[in-house]
């Protein structure tokens, strides 16, 4: 069984992180790191490459113009998809993921994760499996206490020799989701669907690209929309998967 604790194997804080921040519109920073799992032998696991760090900006909204032909105006149809991939992507179309003992004592916060990942079962044509955390499982849900106003971190530490992630962490900040106004229960839904997010691909998002659960912060209200890939998104991912 694998030893847990808030270390790296190097001993340096986790690189290479997706989050999502309160109020802020790209964050960076590093996830609260962890142990990786060891193999049979007893020597830790170590990443087959180094993290990519991620660069640019969040938004990517585009302007939209105005061509002139002839005596009329044209308007050009809006140009405001967002890159695919805009981060890592899973090693197979079946993933897997389990609570690390961080998530004992909180079974409510399990019917959250839970819940997002059977979102992305209904939105896509992945399926998500639940195992006890091995090494090779997908992705590893811990609740953390993250610096800053980070509400949740997605970080890869093993990749397939092709370059997929083979298993990461996903951290979430119960606590400082639920700082906001109401729907703290949909916003726990909504943060935890957009670190799934970035483990198939996607980037954060700008409302004025996509309205969906890949913006940034504060859940705007408890509609739907804001807890769902949007549809954009879903075709890049089956597509890829």
């Amino acid at each position: 069984m694998p030893t847990f604790s808030t270390a790296c194997p190097s001993g340096d804080s986790c690189r290479g992180t997706s989050g999502d921040a309160g109020d802020r519109t790209d964050t960076r920073k590093a996830s609260m790191p962890q142990t990786l799992p060891t193999v049979p032998d007893g020597s830790p696991r170590r990443s087959t490459s180094s993290v990519r760090a991620r660069l640019g900006a969040v938004i990517r909204a585009c302007s939209i113009g105005a061509v002139v032909v002839g005596t009329g105006l044209v308007a050009p149809t809006a140009a405001n998809a967002t890159p695919y991939p805009d981060g890592e992507l899973a090693d197979s179309a079946g993933h897997a993921f389990c609570f690390t003992p961080s998530f004992d004592n909180y079974p409510e916060h399990r019917t959250r994760v839970t819940w997002a990942m059977s979102r992305l079962d209904t939105q896509t044509d992945l399926f998500d499996i639940r195992e006890t955390c091995v090494a090779g499982t997908d992705l590893w849900w811990w609740r953390s206490d993250l610096p800053g106003n980070l509400r949740g971190t997605y970080s890869c530490w093993e990749r397939t020799p092709t370059n997929r992630c083979d298993s990461a962490n996903i951290n979430m900040d119960f606590p400082e989701i639920n700082q906001g106004p109401a729907n703290d229960v949909y916003d726990q839904q909504k943060t935890a669907l957009h670190e799934i997010g970035h483990s198939v691909g996607l980037g954060h998002h700008s409302p004025s690209a996509h309205n969906c659960v890949m913006i940034s912060g504060e859940i705007p209200s408890s509609s739907l929309t804001w807890r769902s890939f949007h549809s954009h998104d879903v075709s890049h991912i089956n597509a890829t998967f």
